[in-house]
């Protein structure tokens, strides 16, 4: 058992697990990584409680009961991870919850690794990779002209590209969210997107949507919005009839109730003629 940085992170093909409790995976975690929590949500909150009425050796005491029965389970969940490749286990700040997981595999002849600093470490990362300066090229144009399908044409031809709207689950206009289900949490929008800057040269070109900054209910970081508005746009047109048709495909299955209510969240911004 060693440890290993976010940097290295980034570039090893490690299964990743995340140990904390259900509810701090759920608002963000390091992308791909698997929740193998090593207290649910229930028991992370007695643990905190007993920590500030008690103080921490109260609390190391009962977190070593609550997990004590489950110790054969959690070998065997990392067992089962560890078929392919080494382990990767991270915590909140890389304390004794990863420190336990990982004595625990290590000493079941895994071959296991734990992140130093934890996730508070890789999202301090994370915020750091939007601030690297990148040469960007913006596809702009009205609603219906094709950019994500241009998007998805350069990627062909082997263009560094980000498809921001995939990333968010939402196609960025006032009916972007029809039938596409629930948006990432804001942490792990921005974990997935610097997770996909890290692996792009520098040197190349990055062909991106323009977009406004928030798409749907999640936003662009500052420090990357302020580069996409520096960057030079190309834009896309087509006739009003081509962008009505493009539409109509895409929302067809949309029902009126879903197409009025998403007019109605513009409703001040269009006014009540134009709505």
């Amino acid at each position: 058992m060693r440890l290993i940085t976010v940097d290295e992170l980034w570039e090893c093909t490690h299964t990743i697990i995340d140990v904390r409790a259900p509810v701090e995976y759920a608002k963000g975690h390091i992308p791909n990584a698997i929740n193998i929590p090593l207290l649910n949500d229930e028991e992370r909150h007695q643990v905190g409680i007993q920590y500030k009425e008690l103080g921490q050796r109260a609390a190391v005491t009962l977190g070593l009961e609550l997990i004590g029965p489950k110790m054969s389970i959690l070998g065997q969940q990392g067992v089962e991870m560890a078929q392919s490749h080494p382990i990767v286990v991270y915590c909140q700040r890389g304390g004794k919850r990863s420190q336990s997981m990982a004595w625990l595999w290590s000493q079941l002849g895994l071959s296991v690794f734990r992140l130093d600093g934890g996730y508070k470490s890789f999202r301090q990362r994370v915020l750091k990779e939007f601030e690297q300066p990148r040469r960007l090229l913006l596809l702009a144009g009205k609603t219906g002209v094709g950019k994500t399908e241009c998007l998805q044409k350069l990627q062909e031809h082997m263009e560094c590209t980000l498809d921001l709207e995939c990333m968010a689950n939402h196609r960025g206009s006032a009916f972007g969210g029809i039938d596409l289900g629930s948006q990432p949490t804001q942490a792990n929008f921005e974990n997935i997107l610097a997770y996909s800057l890290k692996r792009m040269p520098q040197s190349k070109s990055i062909w991106i949507e323009s977009e406004s900054r928030g798409i749907g209910q999640v936003h662009l970081p500052e420090a990357l919005w302020a580069q996409m508005q520096a960057a030079p746009r190309i834009y896309l047109e087509r006739t009003r009839s081509e962008r009505v048709d493009r539409l109509l495909g895409e929302y067809q299955g949309a029902t009126d109730d879903e197409i009025e209510q998403s007019l109605n969240n513009v409703r001040k911004r269009l006014g009540p003629q134009q709505y």
